[in-house]
């Protein structure tokens, strides 16, 4: 029986956060919390040196430690092709 899961990926020297869930029956053994500081242990034994929660800026990630640190779009718009004069 599942009651947590964790979503997350790796790449380079960073581990990114991306979903987890849990069974609210099991939320007194804290079955959100364990998952995610597993793989906090695991990303720090690896040597990873972030461990980025994405966006969002929901309060139990601050429990966690996680600071705001900015990130940028670059959105770019195919040239439109006009006809020959």
């Amino acid at each position: 029986m599942t009651i947590a899961v964790l979503y997350g990926f790796r790449r380079r020297g960073s581990t990114y956060f991306h979903l987890s869930g849990f069974d609210p029956e099991y939320a007194r053994f804290s079955a959100g919390k364990l998952p995610l500081a597993h793989a906090i242990r695991h990303a720090i034994a690896e040597g990873r040196t972030v461990f980025d929660f994405l966006s969002g800026q929901e309060a139990y990630k601050y429990q966690w430690g996680a600071r705001d640190y900015p990130t940028f779009q670059i959105t770019f718009e195919a040239a439109r092709k006009t006809a020959d004069l």
